[in-house]
């Protein structure tokens, strides 16, 4: 189910409606009590693909949901809506549209926030610690959804026990190639030129020592795992990251991939029991196509290598979804 390095074109607004879902669920068989979906070959076109959703759903996000005939749309009256939610906001994955779902829901339903003292981020770039949120008179919150490096234990001591939780990611090149141009690395490590992303890539220690370690340039290693709280060091050992990967996959319920954004919603409807019209939105904080730089498959290939954690946890999760 690989789309690697394709980008979707989606209108402004898009509404998840009944035809989108009844669409899904034409490829749906239901075989043995469970589901089996229809593989489909990715195309250019990603609104032709909006099936192709998760295969082997109980195994890798303890969802549990069947699709009868003509009873798909009672599903939502034999769940109860989750109040508690961790959304993990992972940097550059289209994760501003959904904290906005998230913001949304809560305002709706007069739920309560984990929000920072200050900007945008929580702790960042630290891992999470409650000192850094707004005091409220409340023992726990409902809802965690900005910046912050996840540390579940932490996370823990101000949210209910029964949270679920759930974050997006993106193909790495492409939250490396964002990454990148957002931090204006070129102008921090002083490379100059239409090519200065190769010529980071082809020594990034060097270019990174240049650089002060108080700045966010050490995110310019696995970006991803560093926002699921991994330490840099521990990047370095595969094995540590494939713990961490598991780890990760235990504790999340529900991990959507950018690419495949509409098909993610899907699945978070199910899993959070909410209706349909709370997953309407409008794409958010989105970048220009100008700012996008053309990258070959030799600097990709060379971004993979040199984010190979980050690789081998997209990877994970896209042969699962």
């Amino acid at each position: 189910m690989k789309c690697l390095g394709r980008r979707r074109q989606r209108p402004l607004i898009t509404i998840l409606g009944v035809a989108m879902v009844l669409f899904a669920a034409s490829e749906i068989f239901i075989r043995s009590g469970g589901i089996q979906l229809r593989r489909k070959r990715c195309s250019d076109d990603a609104e032709d693909n909006l099936p192709d959703i998760i295969q082997a759903l109980e195994e890798h996000s303890n969802l549990q949901f069947r699709i009868r005939d003509s009873q798909a749309h009672d599903k939502a009256a034999e769940c109860k809506p989750e109040r508690n939610v961790a959304f993990l906001k992972v940097h550059k994955c289209g994760s501003t549209t959904v904290q906005n779902i998230l913001l949304r829901y809560g305002e709706k339903h007069n739920l309560t926030f984990v929000l920072p003292q200050r900007s945008n981020l929580i702790s960042y770039p630290a891992k999470f610690d409650k000192r850094d949120i707004l005091k409220f008179p409340v023992e726990k919150y409902n809802i965690l959804t900005h910046h912050t490096r996840f540390d579940y234990e932490a996370i823990s001591e101000v949210m209910p026990e029964n949270t679920t939780f759930i974050a997006i990611i993106r193909e790495p090149t492409v939250v490396f190639e964002s990454l990148f141009t957002y931090l204006r690395i070129p102008q921090a490590m002083k490379i100059q030129g239409p090519d200065a992303l190769d010529k980071f890539l082809s020594n990034p220690e060097r270019h990174i020592s240049r650089v002060s370690t108080d700045s966010y340039v050490f995110t310019m290693k696995n970006p991803l795992l560093l926002d699921f709280g991994m330490s840099t060091w521990d990047m370095h050992d595969m094995r540590k990251v494939a713990r961490k990967i598991k780890d990760i996959d235990s504790i999340f319920s529900l991990v959507m991939l950018s690419e495949y954004f509409d098909e993610s919603l899907i699945l978070l409807k199910h899993l959070l029991c909410w209706d349909l019209d709370d997953f309407t939105y409008v794409t958010l904080n989105r970048r220009g196509e100008a700012s996008v730089r053309n990258v070959t498959e030799q600097t990709a290939r060379r971004m993979r290598q040199w984010n190979q954690g980050d690789q081998l946890l997209y990877d994970y999760f896209n042969q699962t979804f």
